[in-house]
């Protein structure tokens, strides 16, 4: 601790209880402002939006978006991606599925007809491909989340619209 009356030069410099305070060569004046509060980006609700796809579907972004996307621009990004990704995929996977049970109509129809027809099973991959490439890309986002990089999904239809950029 600095005393009063030394040859000590203007400064901050610690007084008796330990704070920071202004020594200007011949008292004390104010105290040193607290220091920032840490700035958090909340990474986790940043990653957590991206892997909702395996949890909550459309509901886990859209919550994030709607709550903490006010006040941060890094999660209102990586949610807005992931809410838009999880919308085009749900209209993907709902297609995959019509295709997959007209396919299985037809099939039943020509096998009473005895036709014979059997395309039932050509879409019957697609639902596991189109289901593991929707993972694939949430895993991608969350890491690049994680990373703290600001990342679009490559094949997402833009329903819902922003404008902060990374």
């Amino acid at each position: 601790m600095t005393q009063p009356g030394s040859a000590a030069p203007p400064g901050w410099y610690q007084d008796h209880t330990g704070y920071l305070r202004w020594w200007d060569g011949a008292g004390w004046g104010p105290y040193a402002p607290p220091p920032p509060a840490p700035q958090e980006s909340n990474q986790a609700l940043s990653v957590l939006s991206h892997l909702g796809i395996v949890v909550g579907g459309v509901i886990v972004p859209l919550v994030i978006y709607l709550t903490e996307g006010k006040k941060n621009a890094f999660v209102r990004h990586h949610a807005r991606e992931a809410l838009n990704f999880q919308i085009t995929f749900m209209i993907v996977y709902l297609g995959t599925f019509g295709l997959f049970f007209g396919a299985f109509f037809v099939s039943v129809l020509s096998s009473v007809d005895g036709d014979g027809f059997s395309g039932f099973f050509f879409p019957f991959p697609l639902i596991f491909l189109v289901w593991f490439g929707a993972v694939g890309l949430s895993i991608m986002g969350a890491v690049r989340a994680n990373q703290r990089q600001w990342w679009s999904y490559p094949l997402a239809i833009r329903f819902v619209k922003g404008d902060d950029a990374g």
